[in-house]
């Protein structure tokens, strides 16, 4: 009785370990899996995020290029306001001489200082 119980013993103990063994394995492809699984994903977040962090460089990039244009149409455009600004300024200073020699101007039936006199004209 004792060799039948050591040998059922020593079955369930193979059957144990063979059984853990297995159970070992499979966790342990499981785990690979898991990892293989994650590198992956880890792999094409990566590529992912590359993807995106390229994508908005060369937004960047493009914005900058824009903003730099936008800048000098502005540099342009304050240059060409101060050339209008002192245009105008000399067109109302011309039109404030032309409004003092208008007002300064005789009248047409005025003929006095150019060899008429007073007396003929009533």
């Amino acid at each position: 009785m004792s060799s039948r119980w050591f040998t059922m013993n020593v079955q369930q103990l193979v059957w144990c370990v063979h059984g853990s063994a297995a159970g070992l394995a499979m966790e342990e492809k499981s785990e690979r899996a898991e990892a293989t699984s994650l590198k992956s994903s880890s792999a094409e977040s990566s590529s992912d995020e590359q993807e995106d962090a390229d994508t908005l460089k060369t937004e960047l990039s493009k914005l900058q290029a824009e903003n730099e244009m936008l800048r000098n149409e502005i540099s342009e455009l304050k240059a060409e306001v101060a050339k209008s600004t002192v245009e105008l300024s000399s067109w109302n200073k011309a039109n404030i001489t032309l409004q003092k020699i208008c007002e300064n101007q005789k009248q047409a039936s005025d003929k006095t200082g150019i060899g008429f006199s007073d007396s003929e004209f009533f």
